[in-house]
């Protein structure tokens, strides 16, 4: 996990009302995406040019990715960024020292490439160190720091899991979702790290992998949980190191899934969102002091929502109207003359998406 750096990482930006249209958001360790209108926007950290507007300058507000239009679903990496057009096409941009943005060398990929994928993706997932698409035809392929393979920017099939429906990628792990709902996982890089069925989840909808833990959706609206409890980013009251799986109490009717480092949320068939975990910075989103660890609870003061995505030590949800808000860590990037901003303990909306700064706040080292 990178090292915590300090200057604002701004969640609202300074004019206009509410913004609208507003579709997907997924949420990195430094930095995040989102898409309205068709159109993504990116901000945070950009030492990578993981945000896709070729400067390489810290982006404090949703900054547009100019050079794509149409697009679908947009993931993020620890420094790197993918996402999906509407005719099945991947597009990457970002850190490439694995491949995970794609391509034939291992330079940043500075604007918004098109992965060299043979078909129409369906979906896509992005990790620290790779990338992942499965396509219409239910094939999975994978790039960077892929399951049983070398490191490469050329996608290459994961042999073993048909059908595929959802996937998740993080530091080490990936885990797919067949079509029967089988939940198969591998350890990424490793040449015998061929997917193996987890035999006690054969009824999934989606799976998302955190820093040590992961969680499945069933498809009764039930979130399984498995991997390291410390912070109870595992659900259960028990924190400890067991990797045992773990029904979340309470989590009964979900409908979308994500985790970050070491805490997760579910968007509930209500509207509701529902966050576990550690609240080391106002990431579960109920007001409560920094530093507590949560056991599953609704987010206070989120209108009703249709998507939610956790990330690093922040969370943000896209709301039946199409705004988006977030809450939790408000902090990023370097820069000693800028105060410190406290973190957003309770969920606040993001009012204002632009062209971004040209000149941005830090420049890439």
């Amino acid at each position: 996990m990178r090292a915590r750096i300090l200057v604002a990482l701004t969640f609202v930006a300074l004019a206009g009302g509410c913004v609208k249209e507003v579709t997907a958001v997924d949420v990195g360790r430094d930095h995040l995406c989102a898409i309205r209108a068709g159109t993504p926007y990116c901000w945070g950290r950009n030492d990578g040019d993981q945000v896709g507007d070729g400067s390489g300058y810290f982006q404090g507000q949703p900054t547009r990715v100019a050079a794509l239009a149409r697009v679908v679903d947009v993931r993020v990496g620890d420094g790197h960024s993918c996402a999906l057009a509407a005719d099945g096409d991947v597009y990457c941009w970002g850190r490439n020292f694995m491949g995970q943005s794609g391509g034939a060398t291992r330079e940043d990929v500075v604007v918004p490439t098109r992965v060299a994928l043979d078909g129409r993706a369906a979906g896509i997932a992005a990790g620290a160190a790779a990338s992942c698409a499965y396509m219409e035809t239910g094939d999975l392929y994978c790039w960077g720091a892929r399951p049983a393979g070398r490191h490469s920017g050329t996608p290459a099939r994961v042999e073993g899991v048909e059908g595929v429906r959802d996937v998740a990628i993080e530091t080490g792990r990936m885990c797919a979702v067949s079509g029967s709902g089988q939940v198969w996982c591998a350890v990424v890089g490793e040449l015998n790290g061929a997917p193996t069925p987890i035999a006690e989840l054969d009824d999934a909808l989606a799976v998302a992998i955190g820093s040590a833990h992961a969680c499945a959706l069933r498809a009764d609206g039930r979130v399984t949980c498995w991997g390291r409890n410390d912070y109870g980013q595992r659900g259960d009251a028990e924190q400890t190191e067991e990797k045992r799986m773990v029904d979340v109490p309470g989590i009964e009717d979900a409908v979308a899934l994500s985790v970050g480092v070491n805490h997760s949320c579910a968007a509930l068939t209500s509207g509701e969102v529902a966050c576990w975990g550690s609240n080391s910075n106002g990431q579960l989103g109920r007001g409560d002091p920094p530093g507590d660890v949560g056991p599953p609870g609704v987010v206070r003061g989120l209108p009703l929502a249709s998507a939610v995505s956790a990330g690093g030590d922040r969370s943000c949800a896209v709301t039946r109207d199409h705004a988006l808000w977030c809450w939790g860590k408000s902090w990023e990037a370097q820069r000693a003359d800028l105060s410190m901003p406290e973190d957003l303990l309770a969920p606040t909306r993001v009012q204002a998406f632009g062209e971004g700064d040209p000149r941005g706040l830090h420049k890439r080292r």
